[in-house]
């Protein structure tokens, strides 16, 4: 590690000289170490990625993505089209943090990069969602480290707008999630996956699809996909296939509880890839990844091995 680029956004979240503090601090952890460090702040919505590839074409010979999983998602962007060599590293600043939680990178900017000067770049497998876009219907794809979701998460994302996000962080999620649990209609689905093991393709119904990357999520999610990882080169996916709340319910306690036996409804598998539609045409469902709102069905999620290389810990 000789050059750095931390790449920010300028314009997310509350308190910016205090975020500006954090990221300069982290900055100069790094050319403590004598790393060479460049500050990029965004120049809009979405442009991270393409600011990633600039980074790399310049000789930065590794990117860290200073912000929360959405930030991170953007800058993913970029890595993977540059082909995956020059390593991501993670500066956690936003509500969520799940990818920088997964991987053990403590909140604090300073110990983040310390920590992260320990560990080795290992090439994984990204998550890939192509999709339908809202706006024009036309087709798009988008990579994501954490978890893609069809069904109760995304209609959720999409109801949550960018001003409660800033305004009341994860909060804001929670007070959807709680009223989704109870009034959320759950459209039937028709999902066709991919088995990891056999390359069986199996089509069933279901109601909600999550398409999981990372082993642990913070807060109440816990272990929400058992045996999921982002050593693995599939996709951990959750199939919700009812409608009875009170097992969704169930489910969630046994990941209180740190428990992992079987719930009636959630079925969990491992696989290549899941295409999933909407069964009725008068409905709408929708799909988003690593907390990004992205569109509408049909939505194919795959894994892609070797997409781009990751700050771990070593082996």
């Amino acid at each position: 590690m000789r050059k750095a680029a931390l790449i920010y956004n300028p314009s997310s979240g509350k308190d910016y000289h205090l975020r500006l503090h954090k990221i300069e601090a982290a900055a100069e952890s790094l050319r403590a170490a004598g790393v060479e460090s460049t500050l990029v702040p965004t120049d809009g919505a979405g442009s991270a990625g393409a600011q990633a590839q600039e980074a790399i074409r310049a000789g930065h010979d590794v990117v860290f993505a200073c912000g929360g999983d959405g930030t991170v998602n953007d800058v993913l962007q970029g890595m993977v089209a540059s082909g995956g060599e020059v390593p991501l590293g993670i500066v956690p600043l936003g509500t969520g943090n799940v990818l920088a939680y997964d991987l053990g990178i403590p909140n604090d900017p300073q110990a983040a990069i310390r920590k992260q000067m320990s560990f080795a770049a290992r090439r994984i497998a990204a998550g890939r969602v192509d999709y339908r876009s809202k706006k024009d219907g036309s087709e798009q794809h988008r990579y994501f480290t954490v978890m893609a979701g069809v069904g109760a998460d995304a209609e959720m994302i999409y109801r949550v707008s960018a001003s409660a996000k800033n305004r009341f962080g994860q909060m804001a999620y929670n007070v959807e999630m709680f009223k989704l649990a109870f009034l959320h209609p759950y459209q039937e689905l028709e999902a066709e996956y991919v088995d990891a093991a056999s390359d069986e393709r199996k089509t069933i119904s279901t109601f909600a699809v999550a398409a999981v990357r990372v082993t642990t999520f913070p807060g109440l999610m816990g272990k929400f996909a058992h045996e999921a990882a982002l050593e693995r080169d599939d996709l951990r996916l959750v199939l919700t296939r009812t409608r009875n709340r009170a097992l969704h319910a169930a489910y969630f306690a046994r990941i209180l509880a740190r428990q992992s036996g079987p719930v009636p409804g959630i079925e969990l598998v491992n696989a290549k890839e899941v295409m999933c539609r909407i069964k009725d045409p008068n409905s709408s469902a929708y799909v988003q990844a690593d907390g990004e709102f992205l569109g509408g069905l049909p939505a194919k999620i795959s894994a892609v091995p070797g997409a781009f290389r990751l700050l771990m810990k070593a082996d």
